[in-house]
């Protein structure tokens, strides 16, 4: 048994089953025993049974790690839930959603932090939707999921959601959460193509970011071919001295006309039958090449 408290500061009947606190050096407080009794009247210590000699027997009966930063034994050992500790105990909280109000420093109380020596980022990685996702009506609204992990153990903590180069939305989750998806529900995009990546950071400040996926909302706008074509319909085959079609592509006018028109640069003036401007047509071309040079 260990005595606490004293005349002025101690517990009373009812008390018993209650923790005591301590606040180690890294800002965090720890529980170190439990109230079994004491003498009646307040006014003397009290008797508490260690913590540690119960450590296993509650482990085994709850399933919980209520000693994240050692094993049972009291072998120092850090999991990703080995993190800062509250640093107000009466802030309340609940064991699934982490301490609530401010947290300490990482602890090392017994040996390296957690976090220390720690490079590996985590493995990041859009699992919903997949890449080449086709969403025909505009705006598109659906969720995004993102999968994350960190190799070393040390727990992800935020991630951030990037849409076209910039940060569209980001989620914190407290490090001793449980791992699941990360989710940005109901995102909206509206007509066009759009990138989406992800980046996660750990515990120890490491991050990555994930492969791009590419998302298509609405109808792709062009004929999607890339030449710039705009279609013009014409093959300009008309000689240079025979009235020609007007189409205009420029193809042809080999005979009489200048070989250097005949690989596409034309002007594809077609000569409509005009006597005038057929006689005229070798002069009009030859100052049309001297203001292109």
């Amino acid at each position: 048994l260990i005595l606490a408290g004293n005349a002025e500061v101690t517990t009373c009947s009812g008390d018993s089953g209650a923790s005591g606190f301590i606040q180690l050096e890294d800002g965090g407080w720890r529980s170190w025993g439990i109230l079994s009794g004491g003498p009646p009247g307040c006014n003397q210590p009290d008797k508490y049974v260690p913590m540690a000699s119960m450590v296993g027997w509650v482990e085994d009966e709850t399933g919980f790690d209520v000693t994240p930063c050692h094993d049972a034994d009291g072998t120092w050992n850090p999991s990703p839930a080995c993190l800062g500790f509250a640093s107000d105990p009466l802030a309340g909280g609940s064991w699934g959603e982490g301490c609530a109000g401010a947290l300490g420093e990482e602890p090392a109380t017994c040996g390296p932090g957690l976090s220390e020596g720690d490079v590996d980022p985590p493995l990041v990685d859009i699992t919903a939707p997949e890449d080449g996702s086709a969403f025909a009506d505009a705006p598109a609204v659906f969720d995004v999921e993102v999968a994350a992990v960190d190799p070393g153990g040390v727990a992800v903590v935020r991630v951030e959601l990037y849409i076209d180069g910039e940060l569209a939305a980001e989620r914190e989750r407290p490090a001793t959460a449980e791992p699941a998806p990360w989710l940005f529900a109901d995102t909206q995009l509206g007509a066009g193509s759009h990138e989406l990546r992800a980046r996660a950071f750990d515990y120890a400040a490491n991050f990555a970011d994930s492969t791009t996926v590419v998302v298509q909302v609405g109808e792709p706008t062009g004929d999607g071919d890339g030449d710039g074509d705009g279609d013009g319909d014409g093959d300009g085959d008309g000689d240079s001295g025979t009235p020609g079609d007007g189409d205009g592509d420029g193809e042809g006018g080999s005979e009489g006309g200048d070989p250097a028109l005949d690989e596409g640069e034309g002007c594809g003036c077609g000569a409509g039958g005009a006597p005038g401007l057929a006689a005229s047509l070798p002069v009009l071309l030859l100052a049309f090449r001297r203001r292109r040079a």
